[in-house]
């Protein structure tokens, strides 16, 4: 193996390793389910300063991101998780019925449910990067790039959903790595996604820029 290879075969040791710590680190912090809002955030905060190269430690960047967007992510969270649990509530009571009625009722909580998990994939990936929003423009702004960027936003949402089956059938000792592989090809399209959106960069450099002194 040339020196080329070898530089070659680390950097994919290290990618991997990376993604799998990750995938672990969302894993653990989301255990008391209320902290999913928060562990979400900060995967998607690690794995864009790793994708970028503005990351010497992944799980530095990690905890650093957990603890800073803890309060909105949080609140943001909690808000998606009582529609989920509304929207499901739904589900499972239109289901028992076999009129029309019930049919429609069962298909406008599918198509709902299809809809948070889709505005979620953004929020989170918009707190990342962009520091200090409310959570109505946090909302605003995820709507905003899911719509400016749909084809790509779209491509994320059924690679979100692909994966998982992918790596269930073909490669299942890797289950509990998948949160950090997926949020590792999210960002292989979201940057493009965020400059094609035109948001102001001002807040994106400085959130780099605090988080590169938090290393």
């Amino acid at each position: 193996m040339g020196e080329k290879g070898e530089k070659l075969f680390w950097t994919g040791v290290d990618r991997v390793m990376n993604i799998v710590l990750l995938g672990f680190l969302w894993l653990i912090c989301s255990l008391p389910v209320i902290t999913i809002g928060a562990s979400s955030t900060a995967l998607n905060v690690a794995m864009s300063d790793y994708v970028r190269g503005d990351c010497y430690s992944v799980m530095k960047s990690f905890f650093t991101a957990f603890r800073q967007h803890w309060p909105l992510a949080t609140k943001i969270w909690l808000i998606h998780l009582i529609v989920i649990a509304v929207l499901l509530w739904d589900l499972i009571y239109y289901r028992t019925g076999e009129s029309t009625q019930d049919v429609l009722g069962a298909t406008v909580a599918a198509v709902g449910l299809m809809l948070v998990f889709f505005e979620l994939l953004m929020v989170y990936a918009v707190l990342a990067e962009f520091p200090g929003l409310t959570v109505k423009t946090a909302l605003v702004r995820a709507l905003d790039l899911a719509f400016t960027c749909f084809f790509e936003s779209l491509s994320i949402a059924v690679l979100t959903l692909a994966v998982p089956v992918a790596v269930f059938f073909l490669l299942p000792g890797f289950l509990p790595a998948l949160p950090g592989l997926i949020a590792y090809l999210d960002w292989q399209i979201l940057p493009k996604m965020f400059q094609k959106a035109k948001f102001k960069k001002g807040n994106r450099e400085q959130n780099r820029a605090v988080r590169k002194q938090n290393q």
